[in-house]
């Protein structure tokens, strides 16, 4: 529901100043809550409570106000074309994960260089699968080619 809308808002014809202000009044309130009810019904992530949702929401609320203000407001937009391309085609990224083995792709392209990279393997496994993904994605964004739902 918080997203649902944060996305009418910054919908809306409201100014830039107001939509900023909107979304940080929405994390300070949703914060307060969830300190407030966690007092009773205590965070807990596995669980999902209640209190847990509404902070995780002030969290999302005020990231997305600072990122609106960075790019919507300043207009520093260059910085976020790596997101852009994933944000594209997200329905693509989620389907494929659960279709395809990333893991197999991309230690055609780098599996060689796993003997030096010693301790580290695990997390070059996981850039390579990144980079893997990050690739197709960018090249269906190239093609104009958008999965939507």
């Amino acid at each position: 529901m918080l997203g649902v809308m944060a996305g009418q808002l910054l919908k809306s014809t409201r100014g830039p100043m107001a939509k900023l202000g909107w979304l940080a009044g929405t994390a300070l309130v949703c914060l307060v809550l969830s300190l407030v009810w966690g007092r009773w019904y205590p965070m807990i992530v596995s669980v999902t409570t209640g209190s847990w949702v509404l902070f995780v929401g002030a969290i999302g609320s005020w990231l997305l106000a600072l990122f609106y203000l960075v790019i919507d407001v300043w207009g520093f937009r260059r910085w976020a074309f790596f997101f852009v391309v994933i944000g594209s085609n997200s329905i693509a990224v989620y389907m494929a994960a659960h279709l395809f083995d990333f893991r197999h792709i991309g230690n055609v392209f780098v599996g060689g260089l796993l003997k030096w990279v010693g301790p580290g393997a695990t997390l070059s496994r996981r850039w390579r699968l990144s980079i893997v993904i990050w690739l197709i994605l960018y090249w269906m964004y190239r093609k104009k080619s958008f999965i939507k739902v």
